[in-house]
């Protein structure tokens, strides 16, 4: 992670976080950026008529970058929460959040609800296991380098009857497509 922040402009990322999930429509690749925001409005919808949680849910949203599956999540009515490696990016979460202005959080509020975490290398916090509903990885599962340590921390998480969703819409078709692929190797985040 500290190598995509070393590669691109801070205005860059921020742009990218800030509008996530939705793209700017290049003219270079209009029909892929089309297809990445179709891509990932789609998953988020899905999700919810999946999981058909109530209002006031709470979900964990992991390895959860700069928050947007998070924060939707909140503008929607559930007490979700999100997890990241980086703590470049949970602090983007946090200002995310901050920063709009039809939900109301302190810096404060913000903090609790982004945190850093490493999920392969530690459990979650005593007073997160057995407590949310749900718990989404959306489109993250493939940058663990352990995914079984990081999944045997993640589901202590759950209380009972709880449910984990794995979103990778990326690799339905088969491998994950060589522009991503090189993307991933590039930033050190495979």
């Amino acid at each position: 992670v500290r190598l995509f922040f070393e590669k691109y402009t801070r205005a860059q990322i921020e742009e990218f976080i800030f509008t996530k999930p939705l793209g700017a429509i290049t003219p270079e690749d209009p029909i892929g950026a089309i297809t990445e925001n179709a891509s990932y409005l789609f998953n988020f919808a899905s999700s919810i008529q999946l999981l058909k949680l109530k209002r006031g849910s709470r979900v964990l949203d992991v390895a959860c970058g700069g928050g947007w599956y998070a924060h939707w999540l909140r503008k929607i009515g559930y007490d979700a929460r999100g997890m990241d490696l980086s703590g470049d990016f949970v602090a983007l979460a946090r200002q995310r959040v901050l920063d709009d202005p039809y939900l109301t959080c302190t810096p404060e509020e913000a903090a609790s609800i982004f945190q850093v975490h490493d999920f392969e290398a530690q459990r979650l916090p005593e007073g997160l296991r057995g407590f949310f509903d749900a718990i989404v990885l959306e489109s993250c599962l493939h940058h663990f380098w352990d995914p079984i340590a990081a999944m045997t921390h993640i589901v202590e998480g759950l209380a009972p009857g709880g449910v984990v969703l794995v979103l990778e819409g990326e690799n339905r078709k088969g491998p994950i497509r060589n522009e991503y692929m090189a993307v991933m190797l590039d930033t050190a985040t495979l």
